[in-house]
C-alpha cells in the first residue's frame, strides 16, 4: 500500500495480466466452444498488447456511450 495515497500499487508490465488471461483462455478452450471477444477501450494500450500477445485479432471499432472501444476476436 502506498502510504501517501492510501491505495495499492498497480503492478504494470510484469506479465500478470497475460498470465491470468492465459489461464482463463485455457479453461475456456476446454469447456466452451465458440469465439472469444475482447472489448478494449481505445486508449488502453497495455490491454491491446496483451490481447495481441494472446492471439486476438482486431475485429472492429464500436462507440459505447460515446467512448470508442476496439473489439478483438480469438
Amino acid at each position: 500500500m502506498d502510504s501517501t495515497t492510501g491505495s495499492f500499487a498497480q503492478p504494470r508490465r510484469k506479465g500478470y495480466a497475460t498470465e491470468a488471461s492465459e489461464a482463463i483462455l485455457s479453461v475456456w478452450s476446454k469447456s466452451i466452444h465458440g469465439e472469444m471477444l475482447a472489448m478494449i477501450r481505445y486508449d488502453n494500450l497495455d490491454s491491446k498488447r496483451v490481447a495481441e500477445k494472446l492471439g486476438f485479432d482486431f475485429l472492429e471499432m464500436q462507440l459505447i456511450d460515446g467512448t470508442p472501444y476496439e473489439i478483438y476476436r480469438l
